[in-house]
């Protein structure tokens, strides 16, 4: 039963978001067959679901932490999809607020990350040097700027997507 479900529900999502990566870059060789999927992408859905299944109880945490709900999980899946193909995969954990919390840093004063909400609400706080900025937007259709921007200064990406 409940595996079935996690199992099909998992596969969706890889399904998804090797479609959603597909178009977005439809000349590259990996998107050739229907099965395959960016290895890296299938490792942080499998984190997802690890964390889903780990955090699904109040208290998961040993110290009254808030579960992780099915739609928090939803919403950082649609976070993921918004995320551009070059961006690294991320540490994912999930935070006692019941949130999923995801992470890259490529020193200790080049450090991003980004909290999504049940509610789609993504928090995010970065620090490039001595530079410092956070703030929270709304997920929707298209990555926020604020965070896009985080994403690039820290990973050294250029703006192109």
């Amino acid at each position: 039963g409940g595996t079935a479900l996690i199992s099909g529900s998992l596969s969706r999502a890889i399904a998804g978001l090797n479609a959603s990566w597909a178009r977005e870059r439809p000349d590259d060789d990996r998107f050739a067959t229907s099965v395959s999927v960016d290895e890296t992408r299938r490792a942080t859905l499998l984190a997802l679901d690890a964390i889903r299944i780990e955090a699904a109880e109040e208290g998961w945490d040993g110290y009254g932490a808030s579960p992780v709900f099915q739609d928090t999980v939803a919403q950082a899946i649609s976070f993921l999809r918004l995320l551009p193909t070059r961006v690294p995969v991320p540490d994912v954990s999930a935070s006692p607020s019941g949130e999923i919390s995801f992470h890259w840093s490529t020193s200790p004063n080049r450090v991003v990350s980004v909290a999504v909400s049940a509610a789609g609400r993504l928090t995010y706080a970065s620090l490039v040097g001595d530079s410092r900025n956070f703030g929270s937007e709304a997920l929707s259709d298209e990555l926020p700027q604020s965070i896009a921007l985080s994403l690039q200064k820290v990973l050294g990406l250029g703006s192109e997507r």
